[in-house]
């Protein structure tokens, strides 16, 4: 997983603040990724492996950078997948920074529910 303030290249990026939730037939993940409009994230499923980014504006050329607390770092993060996860089946959203992603599990792990037969 990418870390805080981590370099690849000449690239930084910052890890996402994340929480995992099982949801009865899916996973969901929820990412903070403040400053990041619909169409800058990037999200990627490549073998057993979600990778999710953010590109953030850059801020203005007119403009001059006095003074900032918030780090201008796109956002990176790297996440294993387990094998009971459907990488075919994820719906994303955004909502006032947050990244939801639901990952549904392949239906052959679900619970089954067997009935017994009269005789």
């Amino acid at each position: 997983m990418f870390g805080r303030g981590e370099e690849r290249g000449n690239e930084r990026y910052r890890a996402p603040r994340v929480e995992i939730l099982e949801q009865g037939d899916a996973v969901v993940l929820r990412a903070e990724m403040p400053g990041i409009a619909k169409e800058d994230f990037e999200i990627n499923v490549e073998g057993d492996e979600l990778t999710i980014r953010g590109k953030r504006k850059t801020i203005d050329s007119r403009l001059r950078l006095v003074y900032a607390e918030s780090d201008q770092a796109d956002f990176a993060r790297t996440f294993a997948l387990g094998h009971e996860l459907d990488t075919s089946k994820v719906d994303a959203k955004v909502d006032r920074g947050v990244l939801t992603l639901t990952i549904y599990k392949k239906k052959e792990v679900l619970p089954k529910k067997i009935s017994i037969a009269v005789e």
